[in-house]
């Protein structure tokens, strides 16, 4: 009997998880779907546009970059809408355990994107800050990346990211496990700074801890590529150039939504799910918009031309 009370809680247990679960993600869904829909519509543009214009980043020293982020949009979040296809049919046809494993099979896409996001918006914004410092000096003296410094960057940000969220997850299971909340209270806790004061919970100012950084080196890298007189010196510095100032004056002008709004608790759930959400498909819209407005049409390629051997044979005329 006890064996069996335990395994009913569990199963009890397991379907409130997945029902939470199922509600953040169509809470997100409905929040973020119209940014959804125009990704799908764009990614045959994107895909048409980047191999038309995968000649001029053949020689950039961002090439790298750029095709990391060309498969991230292509491969993975191409499988992450097969995964979230799937995981919603299956939840409207069973509520059975498949179910929550299905939901838990789109959980590793969600994450992966969300550390590329957060590592792309901070290589691109260090890239404008190193550009700014670059434009300074005399163009005899200026240094650019190279390959090398460029893979490095990408990578060891990613990494970065990767490793703060791990640590972050192990101190989660830490909390967790002294039993002061349960694990879905903790993304709420995560995202929020609070105290309580006279058994009142007071929420003194919500702050987005995983993104704030983020956001600072964002406007950072907005304002360096803005201060920037010359143009671009390539077709991939120009992209990035566009990435950074289009997304940090969308995220700048979110912010300044996001605050008014938690300073008038007006729909702060919501306001917070937008704020958190939409960096998901942003970016890659952003990615994608600036690729097929930016089509270089002009690119000349080198074609080797083989000319017929031509044997011309010595005629002797002798005079007589």
């Amino acid at each position: 009997m006890p064996n069996e009370t335990v395994t009913s809680e569990m199963e009890e247990s397991i379907e409130d998880l997945s029902d939470y679960a199922s509600i953040l993600l169509f809470s997100y869904g409905y929040i973020l779907s119209p940014l959804a829909v125009y990704f799908l519509f764009c990614l045959p543009f994107y895909y048409t546009a980047f191999k038309k214009n995968r000649q001029a980043y053949s020689e950039s020293s961002f090439r790298r970059l750029i095709i990391f982020v060309y498969r991230t949009i292509m491969y993975f979040y191409t499988a992450f809408y097969l995964a979230a296809v799937i995981a919603v049919i299956i939840r409207l046809v069973t509520r059975s355990f498949l179910s929550f494993i299905i939901i838990l099979l789109v959980c590793p896409f969600v994450i992966f994107h969300s550390w590329f996001t957060a590592s792309y918006q901070l290589i691109i914004s260090i890239i404008s800050i190193h550009r700014l410092i670059n434009s300074r000096p005399s163009k005899q003296l200026r240094k650019q990346l190279s390959h090398h410094q460029v893979h490095i960057l990408t990578y060891a940000i990613f990494g970065l990211i990767v490793l703060k969220d791990l640590e972050t997850g192990r101190r989660a299971a830490v909390v967790i496990k002294t039993g002061s909340f349960y694990p879905i209270d903790f993304p709420g806790m995560y995202y929020t700074v609070s105290f309580q004061s006279q058994n009142y919970l007071f929420t003194i100012w919500r702050i987005q801890i995983t993104y704030i950084v983020h956001q600072v080196f964002v406007f950072i890298g907005m304002a360096c590529q803005l201060s920037i007189k010359e143009p671009a010196s390539s077709h991939a510095e120009n992209v990035i150039a566009t990435h950074t100032k289009y997304i940090g004056a969308i995220k700048l002008a979110l912010s300044i939504i996001y605050a008014v709004c938690i300073f008038t608790e007006f729909m702060e759930f919501m306001d917070t799910a937008l704020f958190i959400g939409i960096d998901f498909f942003l970016v890659p819209v952003v990615i994608q918009m600036t690729e097929i407005k930016n089509t270089n049409q002009n690119v000349i390629t080198t074609v080797p031309i083989s000319l017929p051997v031509v044997d011309v044979q010595k005629i002797e005329i002798s005079l007589s």
